[in-house]
């Protein structure tokens, strides 16, 4: 009957200890996904303050300006919580080469390089990327201390078992500078 007691004791603190590992691993998940989705609305700023640079630009090289916003309206993607570093980097790459060739356009017109709303957009967009920055630093420390914990063992057998796994960190090279314009 003692063996009984103890074997069903020890099932008890077992499940206990599964659920406390469970519930710690689904919060940090719930934190990576969270950091995510504040990067996503960053990059949704970015993109809306680009789309009012293109839409100034139209003053002054229409054809060129008119083609850019057709390409960022076709690649553009929204970021959600689940989305995957590489569809992150590849929305940001499309943020710098569109942003490049605004820049470009303003350094062929000098009137739109000039006009006051090209400089409050330029220094709007760069506040968003040091924003963007911060939210990829909190989104890279999250993951850390998430695959830090699915390392360990014994944690980190019961976490395979339950289907988390190792997630990947965002680059953070600063791209903030780039916009200084």
């Amino acid at each position: 009957m003692e063996t009984v007691v103890i074997i069903v004791l020890l099932v008890i603190l077992l499940g206990i200890w599964g659920i406390s590992i469970w519930r710690k691993l689904a919060v940090m998940e719930e934190h990576i996904c969270n950091a995510m989705g504040q990067i996503g609305i960053q990059i949704s700023s970015c993109f809306d303050v680009l789309m009012a640079l293109l839409n100034l630009a139209k003053n002054y090289a229409p054809e060129e300006s008119r083609m850019l916003i057709e390409n960022m309206m076709s690649k553009r993607i929204v970021i959600y919580g689940d989305t995957a570093p590489g569809q992150l980097q590849e929305q940001e790459r499309l943020l710098d080469d569109i942003f490049a060739r605004v820049t470009e356009m303003a350094e062929q017109s000098s009137d739109m390089a000039g006009d006051k709303n090209y400089i409050k957009y330029v220094e709007a967009l760069s506040c968003y990327e040091k924003m963007l920055q911060t939210g990829k630093l909190i989104y890279n420390d999250s993951v850390h201390k998430f695959n830090r914990e699915v390392s360990r063992i014994p944690t980190g057998i019961l976490a395979g078992i339950l289907g988390f796994h190792k997630k990947n960190h965002l680059e953070t090279i600063g791209r903030a500078q780039n916009i200084q314009g």
